[in-house]
């Protein structure tokens, strides 16, 4: 049975709903709010067994559908993927290739003057590119 209509009283508010009630007031749901933001890796039902310790007994659905009102959709964090060898090896012709263009037009006379240019080509790679290498192996 519903209550006055919105023309008879003027305001929505008034009006009578019919359904069943609400288990959790304002000041419930601000509550599991609260809980999820301070432990945001706790899953639905450990949420739901911290929020009866505020006296409020509900369903999963329940605490599901007030999170999702609240704006907070459950999402899994994506993993970054590790390094596969092919990945490494690559990484490591890149750092050949950077030092074959660099005496690529580079005319020696003999096998000391290749090696110094080569060296002096390795000391211009940056050091921070060598440490991000080296880090990404295992």
């Amino acid at each position: 049975m519903s209550g006055p209509s919105k023309e008879e009283t003027g305001r929505l508010a008034e009006r009578l709903h019919s359904g069943r009630p609400r288990l959790s007031t304002v000041r419930d749901d601000s509550a599991i709010i609260r809980l999820s933001l301070r432990h945001c890796r706790e899953t639905v039902p450990a949420l739901r067994a911290s929020w009866e310790s505020y006296g409020v007994t509900a369903s999963l659905t329940t605490v599901r559908r007030r999170l999702q009102n609240a704006g907070f959709n459950g999402r899994k964090a994506a993993k970054k993927p590790l390094l596969t060898p092919v990945h490494r090896q690559k990484k490591i012709e890149n750092l050949w290739y950077d030092l074959k263009c660099s005496v690529h037009d580079y005319r020696s006379r003999n096998f000391t003057e290749l090696e110094d240019k080569l060296r002096d080509a390795w000391d211009r790679i940056p050091v921070v590119r060598c440490q991000r290498l080296t880090r990404s192996m295992p």
